[in-house]
């Protein structure tokens, strides 16, 4: 009787690390077809962002290049201005708009999103 306690005790516990293994195989399935479809939603948005300072970048080099260090100091210093004062304000502006208009939206508040988009 002892030794067929001992069996089944080995066998419960075959099982339960036989479950586990699949439970954690489930789950990383899961894990990388959620990563998966998060890098394809991702993917265009690294890339506008890497063109976006690649624009930059290649403007000042061919810039410093062409008409030599004071001109690709100067147009540096321009970016680095319009980036600080220009971009951000803007940047800041939509930001805020974009949570306003989406708790506008959700609500049903159509006047508060006309409003906020004026």
């Amino acid at each position: 009787r002892v030794r067929v306690r001992v069996r089944v005790r080995v066998r419960a516990r075959a099982r339960i690390r036989v479950r586990a293994r699949v439970r954690v195989r489930v789950a990383m399935e899961a894990y990388w077809r959620e990563a998966r479809a998060l890098v394809r939603l991702a993917a265009p948005m690294v890339l506008s962002n890497i063109a976006e300072v690649g624009q930059n970048l290649i403007s000042i080099a061919v810039l410093g290049n062409a008409l030599g260090e004071a001109a690709m100091a100067a147009a540096a210093l321009g970016c680095a201005l319009q980036n600080m004062t220009g971009t951000a304000l803007v940047w800041g502006i939509t930001e805020s708009m974009d949570s306003v208009c989406g708790q506008a939206v959700g609500a049903g508040n159509g006047r508060l999103l006309s409003e906020t988009l004026q």
